[in-house]
């Protein structure tokens, strides 16, 4: 039986007392299931599609799905990944990676050979290597435990091992600053499925399809 957060559905609600969202638009994410899981507790949400956007908002959501370089590449294109970095490390604005979002926060990765990240995170990111656990798939699919620190305010209200849901061939292994990771997880080998410094936030799972323990992490990012 899957942990759930404390309380339940009923309290996680916003009352709209929080600032408005962005989510990134760069043409890789689960842009409306991100948006959806924001408007159900209350909270204001817009997509970013554009440079002057990202004036308007006071956090943002970086999703993600598919290839790490070609991500990389939309963001350059559509001038949105300078604003972004300056918004989060000279503005002090709050942003929240998932999946593969939270994966280009790193310096690199070794995703089709070698791409630079956005260099918000002093990590490196690689795929899976199950040579001694063959009978693990890759991707990664499903829900999976997540070795929490309760204390921090990312995961109030959850309970350390809950489950959340995660999909993903490629994960975040090192941080040069062991001390700001506050997850781990286990498929094969041990991986960061959540980090936080400051004002920067990081899911490798899901919390859009992670249930009420989900919707209690995005609460507490809009709440930090």
């Amino acid at each position: 039986m899957r942990k759930s957060a404390t309380g339940g559905l009923r309290n996680l609600k916003s009352n709209n007392l929080f600032g408005p969202i962005g989510i990134v638009d760069y043409g890789c994410g689960n842009l409306h299931s991100v948006l959806s899981a924001f408007e159900f507790l209350g909270a204001k949400a817009d997509f970013v599609t554009a440079p002057e956007d990202f004036e308007q908002f006071e956090s943002f959501i970086l999703p993600g799905v598919g290839s790490f370089k070609y991500a990389m590449n939309q963001l350059y294109k559509r001038q949105l990944a300078e604003p972004l970095v300056t918004s989060v490390q000279s503005q002090n604005k709050k942003l929240l990676g998932i999946c593969l979002g939270f994966q280009l926060l790193a310096k690199s990765s070794s995703e089709a050979g070698h791409s630079d990240g956005l260099c918000l995170i002093d990590a490196r990111v690689e795929r899976f290597n199950h040579e001694k656990r063959k009978e693990l798939k890759v991707p990664h699919v499903g829900f999976n435990e997540v070795h929490c620190n309760s204390k921090d305010i990312f995961f109030e209200g959850v309970e350390n091992n809950a489950d959340f849901y995660f999909c993903h061939s490629y994960r975040m292994t090192k941080l040069r600053n062991e001390t700001d990771f506050i997850a781990m997880s286990y498929y094969g080998d041990e991986f960061i499925s959540a980090y936080r410094c400051k004002n920067i936030f990081g899911a490798q799972f899901h919390p859009e399809k992670s249930q009420t323990n989900g919707l209690r992490v995005l609460l507490n990012f809009l709440r930090a």
